[in-house]
């Protein structure tokens, strides 16, 4: 992205503007610039969230790491994404692997470690060798999924629940989200969320996208809802990852648990315990 393009966008005075910025890149066909957006949506948390006020230690951003090689040039390095990890491939094929945030504080540390051959780059925490890993489009829609609404820990700010919720279907739209079970899960559980908080009626503050009918795809067919998203997600993660994924059958087990379809939720866990048997 070239950011002289986007100027007449600054100074970000709104979280409309923000989707507006985001629809524009996405329509421009461009590279996203990774770094532009995790300023931006990380100056969004700092602003309405408690972030700034949180006790939990100065987390790494592992986006740094993807956004800086972009800037240096570095079009080979890209995230590899598990269900509670993250790390780099490079090099040719993406076969070389660097380990770039980890919450140890002595010896444990390993940051710029390789994953590694052994026992442990097969368990779930590196989901079998099975990752997502991300291209330039991915990465953005990884960013997006890594928005975290909370205000307290009953509570979120309704307003981020949704710039993300416009956001990832745009995502979904360009077909981004379609090899990335974890984010279509987040899509799900927001649009229920946002179904419960009735923000898609009457409500004049929504967001708007230019163009944008909020429920149709491009070509008109109605957008999936909750239920046909999580089942997507285990689709994804059968197709592309060899069912080595746990976090889409949870997903699907709670969302039918709040439904009360006990039977499909026990299900949905017993098929969450195969994953875990592998």
């Amino acid at each position: 992205m070239a950011l002289m393009d986007y100027k007449h966008y600054f100074p970000i005075d709104s979280i409309q503007t923000v989707c507006d910025l985001f629809a524009d890149q996405l329509q421009s066909g461009k590279e996203a610039d990774l770094a532009l957006f995790s300023i931006i949506f990380g100056a969004v948390e700092s602003n309405l969230t408690n972030m700034k006020n949180c006790d939990k230690e100065a987390h790494l951003n592992t986006f740094a790491v993807t956004a800086s090689c972009q800037i240096l040039g570095k079009h080979d390095v890209h995230l590899a994404i598990s269900e509670d990890h993250v790390w780099v491939v490079f090099g040719k094929d993406g076969t070389e692997t660097a380990e770039v945030t980890w919450h140890g504080k002595g010896n444990e540390d390993k940051r710029g470690r390789s994953v590694g051959d052994g026992i442990s780059s097969l368990s779930w925490l590196y989901l079998a060798g099975k990752p997502v890993i991300c291209n330039r489009n991915m990465e953005l829609a990884a960013l997006v999924a890594s928005i975290n609404p909370t205000l307290t820990p009953t509570i979120d700010v309704h307003e981020i629940a949704q710039m993300q919720h416009q956001l990832l279907w745009l995502l979904y739209d360009k077909g981004y989200l379609d090899a990335y079970p974890m984010a279509l899960g987040n899509l799900a559980d927001l649009d229920e969320y946002m179904k419960v908080s009735n923000c898609s009626g009457d409500n004049t503050e929504d967001i708007v996208f230019p163009g944008d009918t909020s429920f149709t795809l491009a070509d008109s067919t109605p957008r999936p809802d909750a239920g046909a998203l999580y089942t997507q997600a285990i689709r994804s993660a059968r197709t592309n990852y060899e069912d080595r994924h746990v976090y889409p059958y949870t997903f699907q087990g709670g969302y039918y648990n709040r439904h009360k379809m006990f039977k499909e939720a026990f299900h949905a866990w017993a098929c969450a315990g195969d994953v875990i048997r592998q």
